[in-house]
C-alpha cells in the first residue's frame, strides 16, 4: 500500500485490516514485511519495531501499489502496438512477482521515448515545462 498527505509519502504492507483502518506492523509472518510499525522520516538503521511515527491527515490517500511496465511488441495482426504488462503482487510465502497479463493499448505505436523532464524559454517572460 502507500499513503501520502502530499508533505510525506510511505509505502508498507498490511498485516491486517479493520473497518477504516489499515495495520502495518513490523516483523510478524508477513513476507517481506514492514520495517518499522512507523510512518515517519527518518528510518532508523538498523530497523527497529517503532520506527518514526508519523500521522496523516484527513486529507491524506491510500492506495494500492501496482507493478506494469510498458512496452511496444506486435498486435495478433501485426501491427506495432503500446502494450502494458501487468504483475501480481508475490504470494505470502515470499514467491516473486509473476507475469498475469499484456494488455493491448494503442496500436500504430513503433517506439517509447522517456526523456527527462525539461524547460524551454519560448520568449523573455515565458516558459513552458517538457515532461
Amino acid at each position: 500500500m502507500i499513503i501520502t498527505d502530499c508533505t510525506q509519502t510511505a509505502v508498507f504492507q498490511t498485516t491486517g485490516n479493520q473497518t477504516n483502518m489499515f495495520n502495518h506492523n513490523s516483523g510478524g509472518s508477513e513476507t517481506p514485511g514492514n520495517c518499522t510499525k512507523g510512518l515517519g522520516l527518518p528510518l532508523p538503521c538498523p530497523c527497529g519495531p517503532n520506527g518514526t511515527p508519523y500521522t496523516y491527515g484527513g486529507g491524506a490517500f491510500v492506495f494500492q501499489a501496482i507493478s506494469r511496465s510498458f512496452f511496444v511488441g506486435n498486435a495478433s495482426n501485426g501491427v506495432p502496438s503500446l502494450f502494458a504488462r501487468d504483475y501480481t503482487n508475490g504470494d505470502d510465502a515470499g514467491s516473486p512477482s509473476t507475469l498475469t497479463t499484456d494488455s493491448e493499448l494503442v496500436q500504430g505505436i513503433e517506439s517509447i521515448q522517456i526523456l527527462p523532464y525539461s524547460r524551454i524559454k519560448i520568449g523573455p517572460r515565458r516558459s513552458i515545462n517538457l515532461v
